[in-house]
């Protein structure tokens, strides 16, 4: 697929005139000391002394196991090494009543370390944007480039559908005696009350599991998300500070989450962003799209 890119004057408007890198961060939660917890992750392919990897963040109620056939084909496709992550408070990672952006950022950091990652091409989806544009901020030098899909460093679009999909979570109940293809159908049935996309339930089962006990839950932390909202649809607020790598805002073409109005808030703190959007595609775009994804990231990782 040719991506093209738009709006490009417009960008250029708004680009910010800087000639160092980022130093210092200055965002809301700077005053306090940041805890990290273990994150799991996943890893596809070899890592070779010239290149480095590139490392995956989910979005909010996804996880490392959403990207397992991007992850392994994109590792073929670019020969390098792609490292999955599940952050905070969901998939196989440790739970936290604590999270805003530094500290899931943090994490990420801590966990490319533990891993020997001197240095990462960030790819992020919605939360995971985020918090890969965090990290950015906060420390550039584990950054190599940073691709941020459907979503920007502003208050989200659509946060009202959050609290309807946790309602619905909420309200499932669970049976120790039900099959888990009968907990499934009934917790869809229910989550059909607040969750009428059919795409969207069946993103959110993905996070139904089942323990040796034959006990059923979600592996999501569904009370400190929901005590976190606020700030998980929102973004820090970075001051005097931008991130100079190439950065590439990926979008769908009918998502709401990156517009026009946007963009002066992304070439602030991202001065060297491009901004493409794929055609025919809404928010899920690397699971919508994913040819047409895939050959975008290529992309601009070659170049």
């Amino acid at each position: 697929m040719e991506v093209s890119y738009r709006h490009a004057a417009l960008f250029l408007r708004h680009a910010v005139l800087a000639s160092r890198t980022v130093q210092h961060t200055r965002c809301l939660c700077s005053s306090r000391s940041i805890s990290t917890v273990k994150l799991a992750c996943d890893t596809y392919g070899k890592r070779t002394n010239n290149t480095s990897p590139l490392v995956i963040l989910h979005g909010l109620f996804g996880s490392k196991q959403n990207w397992h056939t991007i992850g392994r084909n994109l590792s073929r496709k670019i020969d390098r090494q792609i490292i999955a992550i599940d952050i905070r408070n969901h998939g196989e990672s440790e739970h936290s009543d604590v999270m805003d952006y530094p500290s899931m950022a943090a994490d990420v950091a801590a966990t490319m370390k533990e891993e020997g990652v001197e240095r990462g091409i960030l790819i992020g989806h919605s939360m995971g944007g985020k918090v890969a544009m965090t990290l950015a901020l906060q420390e550039a030098g584990l950054v190599e480039k940073l691709i941020i899909v459907d979503t920007t460093p502003t208050t989200s679009a659509g946060k009202q559908v959050f609290p309807k999909i946790i309602e619905g979570m909420n309200n499932v109940k669970f049976h120790t005696e039900w099959t888990l293809s009968k907990t499934r159908s009934e917790a869809d049935k229910t989550l059909l009350k607040t969750i009428p996309d059919l795409g969207v339930r069946q993103f959110i089962l993905t996070n139904l599991v089942e323990d040796d006990n034959g006990w059923f839950s979600w592996r999501v932390n569904i009370n400190a998300i929901q005590a976190n909202l606020e700030q998980i649809w929102s973004f820090p607020q970075f001051k005097h500070v931008s991130y100079h790598g190439d950065t590439l805002f990926l979008g769908g073409s009918k998502s709401p989450y990156i517009s026009e109005s946007h963009y002066p808030e992304i070439k602030r703190l991202f001065p060297k962003a491009l901004v493409t959007h794929i055609p025919d595609c809404g928010h899920w775009v690397h699971s919508e799209k994913p040819k047409e994804f895939m050959e975008a990231v290529t992309d601009f990782i070659r170049k």
